[in-house]
C-alpha cells in the first residue's frame, strides 16, 4: 500500500509540474529582459534618476545588508569605519554602537559621555545584584519541598523576575562596552 501511494504521489507531482509549466511558461531571461531599460526607458539618464532613484536604492540596499538606516553620504563613512576597525567587528556590532557614533566630521568618531558610562556601570551593577538575588533565592527555596501551585509560583517569581530584569539590563551596558572597545581599537 505504501508503494502504491508513493508511486501515485510521484505521478501527481510530475503531472502538476508539466501542467504548471505549460500554463505558466516562464523564461527567466526574457522576464529579466522585460525589466531592462534601454536609452528610451522612463528614467534613464535623467536628473530624477541620478538625484533620487539611485541614492534611494543605495540607502535601501545598505539598510537591508547592515540594518543601519542612514543617508547616502554617510554610507561611505560607515564602510570606511568598518574597514578601519578590521575583521573582528560586524555590521551588527556597529549597529549596536550607532547611538554613540558621530558623523559630523569626515570620518566617524565614537562619542561617549560620562552619563553613558555611568549608566552602563549602574546597569551592570544592578544586573549583577539581581543575578545574586536569583541565585540566593534559588538555593534558599531549593531546600524546601514544593507542594502547591502557589508555592511554585512564588518560587518562580523570586528566581525568574530578578533574572529577567538582569537579562534586560545587560544590553544597555553592552553597547557602551563595545563602544569603548571600538574606540580603543581606533586609537591604536
Amino acid at each position: 500500500m505504501e508503494i502504491i501511494t508513493s508511486i501515485i504521489s510521484l505521478l501527481m507531482g510530475i503531472f502538476a509540474k508539466v501542467t504548471i509549466n505549460r500554463l505558466l511558461p516562464l523564461n527567466w531571461k526574457n522576464l529579466y529582459r522585460r525589466f531592462e531599460y534601454d536609452d528610451k526607458g522612463p528614467f534613464m539618464n535623467t536628473k530624477f534618476e541620478s538625484d533620487f532613484i539611485l541614492p534611494s536604492l543605495k540607502e535601501k540596499y545598505f539598510q537591508i545588508e547592515t540594518g543601519i538606516r542612514t543617508n547616502e553620504k554617510s554610507i561611505d563613512k560607515y564602510v570606511a569605519f568598518k574597514n578601519k576597525l578590521g575583521e573582528n567587528y560586524t555590521w551588527r556590532e556597529i549597529k549596536l554602537v550607532q547611538p554613540y557614533l558621530s558623523l559630523d566630521q569626515d570620518k566617524i568618531e565614537i562619542k561617549l559621555t560620562r552619563f553613558d558610562i555611568i549608566r552602563s556601570n549602574i546597569a551592570l551593577l544592578i544586573s549583577f545584584i539581581f543575578l545574586i538575588i536569583a541565585i540566593l533565592g534559588s538555593s534558599y527555596f531549593g531546600q524546601f519541598k514544593i507542594s502547591s501551585l502557589q508555592e511554585l509560583l512564588i518560587y518562580g517569581m523570586i528566581v525568574l523576575v530578578p533574572l529577567g530584569i538582569g537579562y534586560f539590563l545587560v544590553p544597555v551596558a553592552n553597547s557602551v562596552i563595545l563602544s569603548k572597545q571600538m574606540d580603543k581599537k581606533l586609537k591604536n
